[in-house]
């Protein structure tokens, strides 16, 4: 698998990658998915994630096959969890899951969170009943902290139980490889 940062002539496999994973998406992360009034919105948010990549504020990575043919899903780095933290999100390919992608790629976030943009704390949040994702922080050695609800991503949606797993940076250096 490779992680990279997302470019613009990605549109067309990314756009796949979601037509193939809609259900699921919308179950649990609807906000992928593209707005269906406007056929330029996954462009658009792909301009958005390189611009933000760019600028530091942001940092969404694509993840492709070796030979960068395919998506097999998406990922990024969010500074959205609090002061010297950072929020790790993913999402795989609907036929892709269970294989260790995402736990590959969280592996990979969790590193680049503490050794590159060096935060002492990063978090992992999904929704209650998304029993797949939540093994994913739990096999990274991640704990529990709390269970919250948060308004949906989606307006007009009702809020959502997450559960909030997280991971300081002492306690990086002993977890597993």
């Amino acid at each position: 698998m490779v992680i990279r940062c997302w470019k613009q002539e990605d549109v067309t496999l990314f756009r796949e990658a979601v037509e193939a994973s809609s259900a699921e998406l919308a179950e649990f992360t609807p906000w992928v998915l593209p707005d269906p009034s406007n056929p330029l919105s996954l462009d658009e948010r792909l301009a958005g994630f390189i611009e933000k990549f760019a600028a530091g504020e942001m940092f969404a990575y694509g993840l492709f096959d070796r030979e960068e043919t395919r998506v097999l899903g998406g990922a990024g780095l969010f500074a959205r969890v609090g002061p010297d933290a950072l929020e790790i999100g993913y999402w795989t390919r609907s036929e892709m899951t269970g294989v260790g992608y995402a736990t590959e790629t969280a592996r990979a976030l969790t590193d680049a969170a503490f050794n590159a943009c060096c935060v002492s704390r990063t978090e992992i949040r999904c929704e209650t009943r998304n029993v797949a994702s939540a093994a994913v922080p739990r096999r990274l050695g991640y704990v529990l902290r709390e269970t919250i609800q948060e308004e949906s991503r989606i307006p007009g949606n009702p809020p959502v139980d997450l559960i909030v797993f997280e991971m300081h940076a002492e306690s990086y250096k002993g977890a597993a490889p």
